[in-house]
C-alpha cells in the first residue's frame, strides 16, 4: 500500500476515477462541436510524447517539486467538487488537469509540455468559442468578398452569406472541421512539443497558426466560389468538399512548418565563444535572458542550466501519503455521488427525441390562438449547424402577419439563438423576457430590407425549462434528487422552440402584433412540451 501511495501516478488515477462521469460528458460535448474534434489527436500526441521522453537515453534531468504536486492535487479536488455541485463538465475537466500536476511535478521525466497540451481539451467557457467563430466568419466573408470582387465574380455580401446569381453560399463554420482555427492551434502546439521548442517559440508558432488558419479559410471560400461560377463544379458537399478541406489543411501545415523554420532563424539562440571572451556568456544578462527565452532547456549548455542538471530525488514522507489518502477519498466520493445521481454513462434514457422526431403537421391544430396553419416541413441540417441538426417547422398566418414556429435540436447546452441570426447578417437587439416571466427570450431583428421578432426558449428531456447559465450555487437537479422529485439524471440534451415573424418593412412590428406573436409562441411551446413529456416513462425520471 505504501508503494502505491508513493507512486506519482496513484493520486491521478484516483482523480480520473472520481471525475470520469463528468469527463465522459465533457468529451461527448467536445465531439458534437466540430471545431473541437481534434481532441483525440491531442490525447494520442500526449501519450506518444511521454513515451518518447521516458525512453530517451539523453533525456534532460528534472527536479521533482512535491509542494507543487500537493498544491495541484488540493486545487484539483476543490475545483472538481464545485464542478460536480454545478454539474459542469468543463470545470471538472479543469479540476482533473490541476490534479494531474501531482504526477507531472513528482515525475523524474519532464512532462510539463505534455501536461500543457492537455489544456487544449478545454473549450472556451460561456460560448466564447461560438462568439469567436462568428467573428471569424465575418472577417472571412468580408475578405473573401473583396477577393471575389478583384476576380470579377458577381456576388452580393449579406452578413455571412455570399449571394450569387443562382445560389447563396453561407460561410458556415469558418472555424470548424479540418481547416479550423482550433485545429491549427492544436497542431502548432503539438508540433512545438514534438520538436521540443521553447514555450515562447511555441506560443509565437500558435499565433502564426491563427493567422494561417484565417488565410486557409479565405482560400477555401474563394476556391468554392470560383469553382462554382467559373467551372460549374460544386465543392460545397460530398467527397469534393472533403478533398478540398484536406488540400487546404495540407497547405496550412506546410506554411506552418515554414513559419517554424523562420522563427528558428530570427529568434535562434545566441552562440557565444567563451574561450575568446572576457566574460562567460551565461554571465551576460542580455545573452542569458535571450537564450532562456528562445533556447529550449534540452539544447542549453550546462553553463546555462546550472544546478538544474542534477537529478534531485525526494522520498515521500508520511505527510504526502496522508494527503494522497485524503484527496483520493475525496475524488472517489465525488465519483460515487455522480453514479448515484446518474451522470454521464449512468444516466437514464428517455424517449423525448424519438417523440420529437415523429412530430408532423397533425401534431399541432390547424387553428392556434387565432392563427391558421399554412405549411409544415422537416429539415435536416449538418451536425455542425449552429441552428441545430434537425428541425420541425410550422407556418401560421393571422391577417397580413406570418410566423414560423419550430423546434430545433439537439443541443448539448444553452444555445444563444440570437448569435446565429447575427451570423447571417441580422442586427439583433438585446433580449427581453416575456410577460409570463418564463425563461424565453425575445429579440427585435432588423436588416437592410426587413424587420422582425424572434422569441425562443429551451427545455430538457424532462420537459422542464432549461435555465440560462447563471453563475453559482447548487445545480437544481441535485435539489430535485435530494428532495425525492427525481431519481436519475439524464444526459444533457436540450430542445429549442422558437417563433420567427418577418415583415417587409424597416418599421418595427407594432405592439399589438408582438402580443399576438407572444401568445402564439406560448401555446406552441406548451403543446410541444406536453407532447414531449408524454414519451417520458411514468414515475420518477
Amino acid at each position: 500500500m505504501r508503494g502505491w501511495l508513493n507512486s506519482p501516478a496513484f493520486p491521478v488515477v484516483m482523480a480520473t476515477i472520481g471525475c470520469l462521469p463528468l469527463l465522459i460528458v465533457h468529451f461527448q460535448q467536445l465531439w458534437v462541436r466540430p471545431h473541437y474534434q481534434y481532441f483525440p489527436m491531442v490525447m494520442m500526441a500526449v501519450g506518444i510524447l511521454y513515451q518518447l521522453r521516458r525512453t530517451d537515453p539523453d533525456r534532460e534531468a528534472f527536479a521533482p517539486r512535491p509542494y507543487l504536486a500537493g498544491l495541484g492535487l488540493l486545487a484539483g479536488l476543490a475545483l472538481a467538487t464545485y464542478a460536480v455541485l454545478r454539474i459542469s463538465p468543463l470545470m471538472c475537466c479543469a479540476g482533473w488537469l490541476l490534479a494531474a500536476t501531482a504526477f507531472v511535478a513528482r515525475n523524474p521525466v519532464n512532462a510539463w509540455s505534455q501536461w500543457a497540451l492537455l489544456w487544449l481539451l478545454l473549450r472556451l467557457p460561456q460560448g466564447r468559442d461560438l462568439w469567436l467563430i462568428h467573428w471569424l466568419q465575418k472577417i472571412t466573408t468580408r475578405i473573401s468578398s473583396g477577393v471575389l470582387d478583384h476576380l470579377q465574380i458577381d456576388h452580393l455580401q449579406q452578413g455571412n452569406v455570399l449571394a450569387f446569381p443562382d445560389r447563396k453560399l453561407f460561410v458556415e463554420e469558418a472555424c470548424s472541421g479540418v481547416v479550423s482555427l482550433f485545429t491549427i492551434l492544436a497542431t502548432a502546439a503539438i508540433f512545438g512539443a514534438f520538436l521540443r521548442r521553447s514555450a515562447f517559440h511555441t506560443l509565437l508558432l500558435m499565433l502564426a497558426g491563427a493567422f494561417w488558419a484565417g488565410a486557409a479559410n479565405i482560400l477555401r471560400v474563394v476556391a468554392i466560389a470560383v469553382s462554382i461560377e467559373k467551372m460549374g463544379i460544386d465543392l460545397t458537399e460530398g467527397w469534393p468538399h472533403t478533398i478540398l478541406g484536406m488540400v487546404v489543411f495540407s497547405i496550412s501545415l506546410l506554411v506552418l512548418f515554414s513559419t517554424d523554420a523562420l522563427l528558428r532563424f530570427i529568434f535562434g539562440p545566441i552562440e557565444f565563444d567563451d574561450s575568446s571572451a572576457s566574460e562567460s556568456s551565461h554571465e551576460n544578462p542580455l545573452i542569458s535572458g535571450w537564450n532562456r527565452l528562445f533556447w529550449p532547456t534540452h539544447e542549453r549548455p550546462a553553463s546555462l542550466l546550472g544546478d538544474r542538471t542534477r537529478q534531485l530525488t525526494t522520498v515521500p514522507g508520511a505527510g504526502w501519503r496522508l494527503l494522497v489518502l485524503v484527496t483520493s477519498a475525496g475524488f472517489l466520493s465525488l465519483g460515487a455521488f455522480q453514479v448515484w445521481g446518474g451522470i454521464g454513462p449512468f444516466s437514464s434514457t428517455l424517449g423525448v427525441e424519438i417523440a420529437i422526431d415523429n412530430l408532423s403537421k397533425e401534431s399541432l391544430p390547424p387553428q392556434l390562438v387565432g392563427w391558421s396553419m399554412t405549411n409544415f416541413q422537416r429539415e435536416t441540417r449538418s451536425t455542425s449547424s449552429e441552428f441545430g441538426a434537425r428541425s420541425r417547422q410550422w407556418t401560421y398566418t393571422k391577417g397580413a402577419l406570418s410566423a414560423v414556429v419550430s423546434i430545433d435540436y439537439p443541443f448539448p447546452d444553452w444555445h444563444d439563438l440570437d448569435v446565429c441570426y447575427r451570423g447571417v447578417g441580422w442586427t439583433v437587439s438585446g433580449w427581453k423576457g416575456l410577460p409570463d416571466e418564463s425563461t424565453a427570450r425575445q429579440h427585435i431583428l432588423r436588416n437592410d430590407q426587413q424587420s422582425g421578432l424572434l422569441i425562443y426558449d429551451l427545455f430538457d428531456q424532462n420537459g422542464a425549462p432549461h435555465q440560462p447559465p447563471s453563475g453559482q450555487g447548487l445545480h437544481p437537479r441535485w435539489g430535485r434528487l435530494l428532495s425525492g422529485e427525481s431519481s436519475r439524471w439524464t444526459m444533457p440534451t436540450f430542445y429549442q422552440v422558437q417563433a420567427l415573424a418577418l415583415v417587409p418593412s424597416l418599421e418595427p412590428i407594432d405592439p399589438q402584433s408582438i402580443s399576438e406573436l407572444q401568445s402564439l409562441f406560448v401555446e406552441f411551446r406548451k403543446s410541444i412540451r406536453e407532447q414531449a413529456s408524454q414519451s417520458i416513462p411514468k414515475g420518477k425520471p
